[in-house]
């Protein structure tokens, strides 16, 4: 099959794929699936360990919960995420 890189979507502006849609990134070194893996493992991550976030919060100031998730849907619609 052929998979469509991320920009492929960002450029688009199309909804980045699901998890499922990857088939296992085997493709990731090609730059298919990046963005999904970033927001897949990022979530992951911040669930999984609170200490982590509260160092965070410490070291570069508040992180919402949905920072990632929420520059990665910006980026697809065609928008730059972070002031300038």
């Amino acid at each position: 099959f052929v998979f469509p890189s991320d920009e492929f979507y960002l450029q688009a502006r199309w909804p980045i794929p699901p998890d499922e849609a990857y088939e296992g990134y085997e493709q990731i070194d090609d730059g298919v699936g990046l963005l999904r893996l970033l927001d897949t493992e990022y979530i992951e991550a911040w669930e999984e360990t609170p200490e982590a976030r509260d160092a965070a919060r410490y070291h570069i100031g508040p992180v919402e919960d949905d920072a990632v998730p929420a520059a990665i849907e910006a980026l697809a619609r065609g928008e730059w995420p972070f002031a300038d």
